[in-house]
C-alpha cells in the first residue's frame, strides 16, 4: 500500500510543479559559459530563448486543503513514516534527515520531439535504423560484376526526441551547484545494430553530470562530451553524427576540472569508457582501457576575447588487448596512443565559422576512422606488440544565425597508416581460422570526403531543417604499413528532412 501511496504522491506533486512553476532567479547564470555550458544545444539561436523558460521550486512538495495552492508544511504522504513511505532505499540516514529539509533546489525540464525524413543513393555504414550515416560501404561485387552496395534506401525515425532535467542547487563550499540528466531513444548502444533493431527506441542515458563552479575554476563529476569534441567548436549538421568520422565525437564518464585566467581557459580531465568503446581482439569493449588501470588523460586550453575561441588539446590513452595469449600464457600487452587537435570559432553576428584539425591515433571510440594491428609475434608465448593506425582530419563548418539559418559543413579525412608494419592476419591454432589482427573503423578506407549544405527555419518552438551530405570514400588494399593502395571511390548522397518541436 505504501508504494500506491508513494506513486500518488508523486504524480500529485509533479502536477504541482507543472501548474505552479517558481520564477525566482536562478542560482547559476546559464547564460554564462564559466557557470554552465549551454553550447551543446546545436543552435545558438535557441539559447537565448531556452533561458527564458521558468524554473520550479522543488522544495514545495506539498499542497493545501484546496489541493491547489503549494504549501510544503501539509504534504500528501509523510515520508517519515516507514508504513506510508519506504524510503529505505536512501542508504544513508543522514541524506534522509536533510531531505527532508527546504534546500533551495531549483529544476528546468526541456527537450524537444524530433522526427527525421532521409533518402540514401548506397548502402553505408550506419546506426539507430539508418539514421546516423557515417561513410558508404565498399564495392561488394555478385557472380555478374554488379555492386551489391548500389542499391539506395529511404526511413523514417524520433530517435532523437530528446528530454532533459536540469537542477540549480545551493552553494556548497563556496560553489555554486547544478546537476544534468539528458535522454533520448536511441538505444542503449552507440555502436551495435542487433538483428531487427532491438537496441533502438529504447531510452538511452546522454549526459548525467554532477557541477561545481567557483568564479575561476568548473568542476565536473559523470557522463558528458569527451574533451576532443569541444561544446563551443563542433559542426551543425542536421544529421545527428555531428561531422564523424571526420570529426571526433564521443560521451564518456569523466573528472573535468576547467581553469579561466583573464582571457585564458585550462581543462584537465580524468575519461573512462561505457557506451563509446575500443575496437580489439574480442570486439568493442572498455575492457581494453579498464585492465590498463589508467584513464583517458585530456589537456586543453584556449582563448577567447570578444568575437574568437580557439586552442589546442591533446589526449593520451593506454589500452591493454590481452591479459591471456592463444596458447594460454598471461601476457602484459598495451598500445599507447596520442590524440592532438587545434580549434577555433570566430563569430561576426549573424556569420560563425568554426574550425578543427585532428590528428589521431586509435581513435574509433571517437567515431573516427583508424585503430590498431598487431606488429609482431613472439612464437613461443604469442606475446604480442603492436602499432597504431593514423589519421588526419580537418573539418570547416560555417553558420548564419538567423530566424532562416543557411550553413555549410566540409570536411576531409585522410589515413596515414602506420610508423612499424603490420601482421594482417595469422592463423588461430584453437578454431583453425584465420585471426584478424587490426582492429581499425573504416578498413580500407584511404581517404573520406564529406559537403553537406543546410537550412533551418525556427518558428519556435517549431524548427524545420533540411541537408543535403555528399560523402565520398576511396578504398582499396591496405599494404604492410597500414596504407591503402590502389584505391577507388564510392559515394552517397542523403537527403534529409527534420522537425523538432521544442519544450
Amino acid at each position: 500500500m505504501h508504494r500506491t501511496n508513494l506513486l500518488f504522491y508523486t504524480l500529485l506533486n509533479c502536477l504541482h510543479l507543472v501548474v505552479y512553476p517558481q520564477t525566482e532567479q536562478q542560482l547559476i547564470n546559464i547564460s554564462s559559459p564559466r557557470d554552465v555550458d549551454y553550447h551543446f544545444f546545436n543552435d545558438p539561436y535557441l539559447i537565448e530563448q531556452y533561458a527564458e523558460q521558468p524554473l520550479h521550486d522543488l522544495t514545495k512538495v506539498g499542497m493545501s486543503s484546496d489541493g491547489l495552492a503549494p504549501d510544503a508544511a501539509t504534504p500528501i504522504v509523510d515520508i517519515t513514516e516507514s508504513d506510508e513511505v519506504d524510503f529505505s532505499f536512501f542508504n544513508d540516514p543522514y541524506a534522509f534527515e536533510k531531505f527532508r529539509t527546504d534546500l533551495p533546489i531549483k529544476a528546468k525540464f526541456s527537450g524537444y520531439v524530433h522526427h527525421a525524413s532521409w533518402f540514401d543513393s548506397r548502402q553505408g555504414e550506419q546506426r539507430g535504423a539508418g539514421y546516423v550515416y557515417f561513410f558508404p560501404k565498399a564495392p561488394l561485387f555478385d557472380p555478374d560484376c554488379r555492386d551489391v552496395n548500389a542499391q539506395g534506401a529511404a526511413n523514417m525515425t524520433v530517435l532523437e526526441t530528446r528530454m532533459r532535467a536540469e537542477f540549480f542547487g545551493p552553494e556548497i563550499l563556496d560553489a555554486k551547484t547544478f546537476a544534468y540528466i539528458e535522454s533520448d531513444f536511441f538505444g542503449f548502444d552507440d555502436l551495435i545494430d542487433l538483428p531487427g533493431n532491438s537496441v533502438v527506441t529504447r531510452m538511452r542515458l546522454r549526459n548525467a553530470f554532477v557541477q561545481m563552479t567557483w568564479p575561476h575554476t568548473k568542476l565536473l563529476f559523470g557522463q558528458f562530451y569527451h574533451p576532443m569534441f569541444v561544446i563551443k567548436t563542433f559542426p551543425f549538421n542536421v544529421s545527428l553524427e555531428a561531422g564523424a568520422p571526420i570529426s571526433p565525437f564521443a560521451r564518456n564518464p569523466q573528472v573535468r576540472l576547467v581553469h579561466y585566467h583573464e582571457h585564458y581557459e585550462f581543462l584537465f580531465a580524468a575519461v573512462a569508457q561505457l557506451q563509446f568503446q575500443s575496437l580489439g581482439p574480442i570486439g568493442l569493449s572498455s575492457t581494453y582501457l579498464r585492465n590498463a588501470r589508467l584513464p583517458i588523460l585530456v589537456a586543453r586550453a584556449a582563448y577567447e576575447k570578444k568575437h574568437f575561441y580557439g586552442g589546442i588539446g591533446a589526449t593520451f590513452q593506454r589500452l591493454k588487448p590481452r591479459i591471456e595469449s592463444n596458447k594460454g600464457f598471461a601476457v602484459n600487452e598495451s598500445i599507447d596512443s596520442v590524440q592532438a587537435t587545434a580549434f577555433s570559432t570566430i563569430k561576426f553576428e549573424p556569420l560563425e565559422i568554426r574550425h578543427q584539425v585532428t590528428y589521431a591515433q586509435n581513435a574509433n571510440d571517437l567515431l573516427m576512422i583508424g585503430g590498431f594491428a598487431v606488429s609482431s609475434i613472439e612464437s613461443t608465448t604469442d606475446k604480442r606488440r603492436y602499432t597504431n593506425l593514423n589519421t588526419l582530419s580537418y573539418w570547416m563548418d560555417i553558420n548564419i544565425n538567423r530566424r532562416f539559418e543557411p550553413g555549410l559543413f566540409i570536411g576531409i579525412l585522410k589515413n596515414l597508416g602506420s610508423h612499424r608494419n603490420i601482421i594482417q592476419c595469422i592463423p588461430n591454432l584453437q578454431t583453425g581460422q584465420e585471426e584478424q589482427t587490426i582492429y581499425t573503423f573504416g578498413e580500407g578506407i584511404d581517404t573520406l570526403f564529406k559537403v553537406s549544405p543546410r537550412i533551418r527555419v525556427h518558428i519556435l518552438p517549431i524548427d524545420f531543417a533540411a541537408e543535403v551530405a555528399y560523402t565520398r570514400a576511396t578504398y582499396g588494399c591496405i599494404n604492410d604499413r597500414g596504407k591503402v593502395k590502389n584505391t577507388c571511390p564510392v559515394a552517397n548522397t542523403r537527403l534529409i528532412f527534420a522537425a523538432y518541436y521544442y519544450f
